[in-house]
Order: structure tokens, then sequence, then C-alpha cells
């Protein structure tokens, strides 16, 4: 998550999109993992007896400061930190669908389930191309209605990366063309 804080804030990444939903995403999944460190601490602290593994890093990082708290003051803060982890946890899982991180869903789910059977770069032929062009009709994509679904679905999985629109011929050569604009 610093990582892509800092690619915006610093704009390491032509063309990535630095809008609030971008800042909001990665400022909930933070207080996700926030909250989900201090319940650990607080279990190591809880359970001190034992000792606290070598691999509990947040646990061995946090536990220290949650000692210092009065015994009703730590089942507090424990109970307030499960309840709100909890919370932004499935809120988070609420908004999953009108956020960028829909595509973990839609991409990871249904590009496994319905990928194609032939090579990615294999043609396709067009039947009756000289025809169509004759009658006044198109080759290729002109109107949205000309995809299918499955590529209606990938325009859904777009994350806004920007690797598209940095890769793209088009875009180098200074034309106004970008992929991302088929997306959006």
């Amino acid at each position: 998550m610093v990582a892509a804080w800092l690619r915006r804030l610093l704009g390491l990444t032509p063309g990535l999109p630095t809008g609030l939903e971008d800042h909001l995403v990665l400022l909930w999944l933070a207080l996700i993992v926030v909250t989900g460190m201090v319940l650990d601490a607080g279990t190591a602290v809880a359970h001190m007896r034992q000792g606290i593994p070598w691999w509990d890093f947040s646990g061995r990082l946090l536990a220290p400061l949650l000692e210092r708290l009065a015994p009703g003051g730590f089942l507090e803060l424990y109970t307030l930190t499960r309840v709100v982890h909890l919370a932004l946890t499935a809120l988070m899982l609420a908004a999953l669908p009108g956020t960028k991180l829909a595509h973990i869903v839609v991409s990871g789910l249904f590009n496994t389930l319905y990928s194609r059977l032939d090579h990615p770069a294999a043609f396709r032929p067009v039947p009756d191309a000289e025809k169509r062009v004759e009658e006044g009709g198109t080759i290729g994509v002109v109107k949205l209605s000309d995809t299918t679904w499955k590529q209606r679905m990938d325009y859904d999985a777009c994350t806004q990366c920007a690797r598209c629109h940095n890769a793209c011929p088009a875009v180098a050569t200074g034309k106004p063309l970008s992929p991302r604009c088929c997306g959006s």
C-alpha cells in the first residue's frame, strides 16, 4: 500500500489516476491492516505466558505499547478495535463492486472460468469482409454493441493502472488514442 501511495503522490507512473477514490481505497485497506495488527498484538499480550513467536512481527512491535494499559483499558481497546476492524472489513466487502477493487472478482474469477482455449494471438477470419465493406458495414469494433460480452467484462475489469496507456504504440507516437478511453 505504501508503494501504491508513493506511485500516486510522486507521479512515478505516468498517466496513473490519482483521484479521491484511489486514495480512499488505499486508506481503507491501510486501516484494515493497522486494526488487524493491533488485534494481533492484543492477542500476543493476552497470551504472553507462552511468549510471542518469532514470526509475529506486528505482535512484537505493538505488544510493548499495549502492555502498559490497565487490564480494563486493554479489554476496552481490544473490543473496540475488533468491532472497528470487522466493520471496516464488512463495509469494504459491501463496497467492493462499486470500487476499483471489483477487478479482483471480475478479472480473477471470470477470466479464469471463461478464458480463450485458442492462442490469444491467433487471428480469427472475418467472413465476407469485402461484402461487408461494400454494403457500408464495418469490420471490428465501432460501437460498444459490436463487442462481445467477454470484451465488455474486460472493460469492467480495468483498474486504471495506466499500463496499457503507457505501452500503447499510438500514445507513444503522440496520437490522441488511448486504450483507457475504451473502459471508462
